[in-house]
């Protein structure tokens, strides 16, 4: 693995560009994508699940916004990768997921969907490893695949971020993650206070990775 402070600069000079040249909002949400407050959690989830990627994995990350450091961490595991496919209702993720899916070495397919209300049980038909990056902006793992295959691998991650009073799944500690789906072997677990760059106010970041 590189180590996330190379990673972090590795993808700031490969998405710079694309930053400089974007219009708002799309240069805005680009910009806090590559934040460490969102893309040191992707890198740590990437972190705890490579031991268990074997080839041929295929992966879903649900909620997904843009998760390009998902992606680029991924890419260097790409060989054992068959899929990613990363679902999010917000329209601006579909634009700049075509943006982006193309920069990247492997293959990535973005889905418009609401994972609480669109079914999703065919697009994941034959997935392996699931990541909710996201999860107190949803609904616990077990609601939202309820029929989840066995012995396949979940990382869930989530915050006690009130920024937004719509998130209604909040995460206050690995406790609380663990509640929200049964598992066979827990693998990782982590929890540290984060705060964006320009912001003062802090909040606590949940990850458990585990065997469904």
């Amino acid at each position: 693995m590189i180590p996330y402070k190379d990673m972090k600069e590795k993808i700031s000079s490969k998405y710079n560009k694309l930053i400089r040249t974007s219009e708002w909002p799309i240069s805005h949400v680009l910009n806090d994508s590559i934040d460490p407050y969102y893309s040191s959690i992707e890198y740590e989830i990437v972190e705890s699940l490579i031991p268990h990627i074997e080839n041929g994995s295929k992966i879903a990350i649900l909620g997904s916004w843009f998760g390009i450091t998902f992606l680029e961490t991924f890419s260097l595991i790409n060989h054992k990768i068959d899929m990613i496919k990363l679902f999010d209702y917000d329209p601006t993720v579909e634009i700049i997921g075509k943006k982006i899916s193309n920069m990247v070495d492997i293959d990535v397919k973005y889905l418009r969907k609401n994972v609480i209300f669109d079914d999703i049980t065919k697009d994941i038909d034959g997935f392996n490893i699931f990541i909710i990056p996201y999860i107190h902006m949803l609904l616990p793992f077990d609601d939202i695949i309820p029929n989840a295959p066995k012995n396949n691998f979940i990382s869930l991650s989530g915050s006690n971020d009130a920024f937004l009073m719509r998130y209604g799944n909040p995460i206050f500690n690995v406790d609380d993650l663990k509640q929200q789906t049964t598992f066979s072997d827990e693998l990782y677990i982590s929890e540290k206070e984060m705060k964006f760059l320009d912001r003062r106010l802090s909040f606590k970041k949940s990850i458990l990775t585990a065997r469904i």
